[in-house]
């Protein structure tokens, strides 16, 4: 199979801003989330970008201007304080306006966390979110500043990977039919909002109740009749995904991880993570780092 075609137009027009461009490691093609560029861009009038099967995924926020995405026959415009978000695997051309440029900040990734993220979200269905808010571009100008912080490399990717998933998780939030019909999604979105805030926290159902102003039984049979599993075993496959990504995104100590976590010691944290992978932490990390 020949090589995925990616063209960009007229690039060189473009006035960029790179902040972060990641060096070349071997281990990057095993990360679950590598980014791989970070940037600003004021795009150049005869701006596009055509992928065929994209060997990369992208979430961009668009400053000002405006411009359009041509996605599985369908095109969708884009304006100032909209959001794309695009895996990797698909076919997709955007480009600006001619009238109206774009300016934008961009995340390219590489990776099968980002489109596992969209899925596990149900934002796959929507490349385009328009009017994403102030908190998305905050996150966005917080992931600007981290790449100009000077930071260690493996730090920087630990750190962005944590700003994308709040952006994604701002993004959803911001979907949700809330009210009497989707209690169980604002009960998920309070244990998501917790570990995004704090993922040393732990759970407690008798809060989440109080919250959401329903009795503990209540909440968890509705929770149960829409995900299949208890809001507190929720809570902690969130945590393992969560370790998963540290061990492979990360050089932190398995004590840190724990500490990380929330886990009072790491011999309780490796127990939870052999019962449920059924492999030690230190056997995951080596199996996923390169030969």
């Amino acid at each position: 199979m020949g090589k995925p075609e990616q063209k960009m137009s007229n690039i060189d027009n473009s006035d960029f801003s790179l902040y972060y461009v990641a060096p070349q490691i071997g281990e990057s093609g095993l990360l679950p989330l590598f980014f791989a560029m970070v940037g600003d861009e004021q795009c150049a009038s005869t701006y596009r970008v055509y992928r065929e099967n994209a060997d990369i995924s992208v979430l961009i926020y668009v400053l000002s201007g405006a411009g359009k995405l041509e996605m599985d026959g369908v095109t969708r415009l884009l304006g100032a304080g909209d959001v794309l978000m695009l895996p990797q695997g698909i076919t997709y051309c955007y480009e600006t306006s001619r009238e109206q440029p774009w300016r934008v900040l961009w995340f390219n990734m590489t990776g099968e966390l980002f489109p596992f993220w969209l899925r596990q979200y149900g934002l796959l269905s929507f490349p385009v979110i328009p009017s994403a808010g102030e908190e998305v571009l905050r996150a966005f100008w917080q992931g600007v500043e981290l790449c100009r912080s000077g930071l260690p490399h493996l730090q920087i990717q630990d750190q962005l990977c944590e700003i994308v998933y709040h952006i994604l998780l701002t993004l959803w939030r911001q979907r949700i039919p809330w009210g009497p019909v989707g209690t169980a999604q604002q009960l998920r979105c309070l244990i998501d909002d917790l570990i995004s805030a704090d993922p040393s926290a732990s759970f407690s159902m008798e809060e989440a109740a109080t919250v959401l102003n329903m009795s503990q039984r209540q909440l968890e049979r509705l929770f149960r009749q829409e995900f299949q599993l208890t809001p507190y075993r929720y809570f902690q496959l969130q945590k393992l995904l969560l370790a998963k990504q540290y061990l492979r995104n990360t050089r932190l100590s398995i004590k840190e991880i724990s500490s990380r976590l929330g886990f009072c010691d790491p011999y309780y944290f490796s127990n939870f993570f052999k019962k449920e992978e059924g492999t030690s932490p230190k056997e995951y990390r080596n199996s996923k780092s390169p030969r």
